[in-house]
């Protein structure tokens, strides 16, 4: 059985607007287009300092060597790591 396909082209398509557009990353704002709008670069350090202040006094508070304070040590830890994860997937 032999099946004959002839090759037609699609034809292309081009959408043209006439405007040129700009951007420009910067560290203040993450993104400022041309036309003046901008996007604010996400803080993750700082949005999440509270939380890492609030798990810094847990641990501080607790009496050294007692196995609640490795506990706070951890979660303090996991705080940290949670952020730089964060920092890092943007």
């Amino acid at each position: 059985m032999d099946v004959v396909v002839d090759d037609v082209p699609e034809p292309e398509i081009k959408f043209t607007t006439g405007r040129i557009a700009g951007f420009d990353f910067g560290l203040k704002t993450f993104l400022t287009c041309s036309d003046g709008s901008s996007i604010e670069s996400p803080q993750f350090l700082k949005q999440s300092l509270n939380t890492i202040k609030k798990a810094s006094k847990q641990h501080s508070k607790k009496l050294k060597g007692s196995s609640n304070r490795e506990r706070a040590r951890k979660n303090l830890v996991r705080k940290h790591e949670d952020i730089c994860n964060a920092r890092r997937d943007r």
